[in-house]
């Protein structure tokens, strides 16, 4: 009945001979889409509008209905029979193009949405609400000129992995907050929240097996800023992770192994190596807790870390689990006799070898459970480094060595994340502040025109750009960025991350993408974003 309907539906779209006229260059949709086509005329979305969906995926018509009724007071009943003033929207697993593709055409009486995968459907819901007037994301209905300019959208993804970090672990955020961000990842088309949940100033995940981890690793008071305690409980985390999942975000969670993890350390001190800082001590400074870092020569480290991971997976569906590994200072390890009697009888190297073992054993482990292992690049640095076939990278130290190691990991066979702090780092602010001198600033035309990501991918072998798995841009909460900031840093400047992961084609003059970016900015007002500047002074 439904596949007779949408038939019945789409044959006289497909007679419409539009006058297109090439590229449209008044249509502004962020990330821009692969190709644009403006024909004459609009589509006028009102009380009469129907809506036609697929029954296998009720929550994008839910998702449609709630957006657009919210401002409109439009109900989109569903559709009864053909014609009249619809929207319909169709998965199609024959449409070209890789997975999340999706077109749109808009005309008089219709406007269609279809796409390969649910996503691709979610995906060409983002671009209509931006065709929209701004007034569609009011949280209160309100009369506008519900108008859609009739255009014709090709649209496809550049990469399969497009998003975000966000560093809880430094600072705490609430679950309306977390969702709150979830929400501005989707209506960019990213598709991926890399979660940091565990760092120095705080552990922010309820960990069933080991209680203290909330009682003490949640509750530090060292650095003192307002946000530093908090913790998730796993009920909590299932609810951000089914939110997440109805706007098609898959979250990546990290637990930081072996360094960064001082709020572990605190909450089980025979984790330390060699007798780091006082056992439950919240007042160590901050540079002596990057020194403290997990024994590697102790059984009960390589157990704590896979009982936690354990939890881990039954609270996330993720493939991949990020097990950190960055900045872990070894001081500790050449004193410690346990981590001594591993590098011995393991016969490796060096104690970064050491480290490597135990993040190939905790691949290992992951693996077991058909999940992958992802860690920074700096752990894949040094030469020699044998990662095993289970570990992705995510490349970050480009302003330290350059594209190096990822260029190291694609000719290796080794998968990438691109998370170059050149320039998708965005707690660099625009201009010095605090910790950020001037040489760790930058503003939307460097992070435009300048990213290191499409140089080091323009030199990937065609047989092996499938290893580069796409861009997380990421929003570190160190030195006090605090959750009323953190839209502050993200926006407008994330707009370019998003270009970068989602539009493949040619890059278009910065002015040109200036003017796009500026013509999000009513619409983050309406959803209660405050954004911070785009140019430097």
């Amino acid at each position: 009945m439904m596949q007779h309907l949408l038939t019945t539906l789409l044959t006289p779209l497909l007679l419409i001979c539009f006058a297109f006229a090439g590229q449209a260059a008044d249509i502004s949709i962020l990330p821009r889409p692969a190709k644009v086509e403006k024909a004459e005329g609009t589509f006028t979305l009102d009380r009469s509008t129907q809506l036609v969906s697929p029954h296998e995926a009720p929550n994008l018509a839910s998702f449609l209905r709630q957006r657009i009724g919210g401002s409109t007071g439009f109900e989109l009943p569903s559709a009864k029979q053909a014609g009249g003033n619809m929207i319909v929207l169709e998965i199609d697993e024959g449409l070209t193009g890789p997975a999340d593709s999706y077109e749109m055409t808009v005309t008089s009486e219709q406007i269609r949405i279809a796409g390969n995968t649910e996503a691709g459907v979610f995906y060409g819901i983002q671009s209509l609400l931006q065709l929209l007037p701004a007034e569609i994301f009011s949280d209160e209905e309100v009369q506008a000129d519900w108008q859609v300019p009739a255009v014709r959208i090709s649209d496809s993804p550049r990469f399969a992995v497009r998003g975000m970090m966000l560093d809880s672990g430094r600072q705490f955020h609430t679950v309306e907050f977390i969702k709150q961000f979830i929400d501005e990842l989707a209506s960019m088309k990213m598709n991926t929240f890399h979660w940091h949940l565990t760092e120095l100033d705080g552990w922010r995940i309820e960990i069933k097996k080991y209680p203290k981890l909330s009682e003490i690793g949640a509750n530090l008071k060292g650095r003192g800023f307002k946000q530093q305690q908090g913790f998730y409980t796993q009920d909590e985390i299932r609810e951000i992770v089914r939110y997440a999942a109805e706007r098609y975000v898959t979250i990546i969670p990290e637990i930081d192994i072996p360094g960064h993890a001082y709020a572990a350390l605190a909450s089980y001190p025979e984790l330390l190596a060699c007798n780091g800082a006082v056992p439950g001590e919240d007042e160590v400074s901050y540079p002596n807790r990057f020194r403290e870092i997990m024994c590697a020569g102790k059984p009960s480290t390589y157990k704590f870390c896979t009982d936690v991971l354990t939890e881990v997976m039954a609270l996330f569906p993720s493939r991949r689990i990020h097990i950190g590994g960055d900045e872990a200072f070894k001081g500790r390890w050449e004193k410690c006799a346990d981590c001594n009697h591993a590098l011995k009888q393991g016969g490796h190297g060096s104690f970064h070898h050491l480290q490597v073992d135990l993040s190939n054993r905790i691949a290992d482990f992951l693996g077991q459970s058909n999940r992958q292992a992802v860690i920074w690049s700096d752990v894949y640095e040094p030469e020699g480094t044998q990662l095993h076939s289970n570990i992705a990278v995510s490349w970050w130290r480009a302003l330290q060595a350059g594209d190096k190691v990822f260029q190291k990991a694609v000719n290796n066979g080794v998968e990438v994340i691109c998370s170059p702090n050149t320039y998708t780092y965005l707690n660099f602010p625009v201009t010095p502040w605090r910790g950020y001198k001037s040489d760790r600033t930058f503003d939307l035309k460097t992070a435009y025109e300048e990213n290191t990501i499409d140089p080091a991918v323009a030199k990937v072998p065609a047989d092996k750009h499938a290893l580069v798995q796409g861009v997380i841009g990421a929003v570190w909460t160190d030195d006090g960025l605090l959750q009323e900031m953190v839209f502050q840093r993200l926006y407008p400047r994330v707009y370019a991350i998003a270009e970068i992961a989602w539009h493949g084609g040619e890059k278009e003059p910065f002015e040109s993408f200036h003017s796009k970016v500026k013509a999000q900015y009513p619409r983050l007002e309406l959803r209660g974003i405050q954004y911070g500047p785009a140019m430097k002074e």
